[in-house]
C-alpha cells in the first residue's frame, strides 16, 4: 500500500481470515495503519486475557463454548479439505446446503433478515462458478501455524 501504490496512511477491512491480516497489517505496520474494521474481530490469546472486564469474560467463555459444540465443520474443512471440496464441487445441492447451514448458524435468529434469497444464491454462485469452495477451507488445513499477533 505505501511503497507499491503510494498511500501513506490507511485503513484495512477484514472478515473471518482477512480480519486476521488486518490484525497483522496494525501491528507490523502501525505508522502507515489508520484503522482496522472487522466484522470478524481477532480476540486476545489466552496468555493477555487477565485483564479483561467481567462482561469480555463471560463473552469470551460465550464464545468458547460455541466453538466446542459448533466446530465440525472446522474440523473436516482442516483435516479433509480435498474430499470434502470434491463432493461439494460435483453437487451444487450440496455446496448450497452446506454453506446455508453455516450462514444460518452464524447469523443466529437474524439468519431471515441478514441474508436474502439474491444474497445467498450470489455468494454460493461465486464458489460454484469458479469452483474456488476447496482452496477456501486452506486456512483451516494450514491454519494454527503462525504465532498470535502480539
Amino acid at each position: 500500500m505505501t511503497e507499491v501504490l503510494g498511500y501513506e496512511h490507511y485503513v484495512t477491512y477484514g472478515e473471518d481470515v482477512g480480519a486476521g491480516i488486518s490484525d497483522w497489517l496494525g501491528a507490523l505496520f502501525p505508522e502507515a495503519v489508520a484503522g482496522i474494521f472487522a466484522t470478524h474481530a481477532a480476540f486476545p490469546p489466552d496468555e493477555r486475557r487477565g485483564d479483561l472486564t467481567e462482561a469480555e469474560t463471560r463473552f469470551i467463555e460465550w464464545l468458547d463454548d460455541k466453538w466446542r459444540t459448533g466446530k465440525g465443520y472446522a474440523h473436516l474443512q482442516g483435516t479433509r479439505p480435498d474430499t470434502l471440496a470434491v463432493g461439494l464441487n460435483d453437487s451444487p445441492s450440496g455446496l448450497l446446503a452446506w454453506m446455508v447451514e453455516k450462514m444460518h448458524e452464524w447469523s443466529g435468529e437474524d439468519f431471515a433478515t441478514s441474508w436474502t434469497r439474491d444474497d445467498i444464491l450470489t455468494t454460493v454462485s461465486l464458489y460454484w462458478f469458479t469452483g474456488t469452495i476447496g482452496t477456501s477451507f486452506l486456512s483451516y488445513y494450514t491454519g494454527g501455524t503462525s504465532p498470535p499477533c502480539r
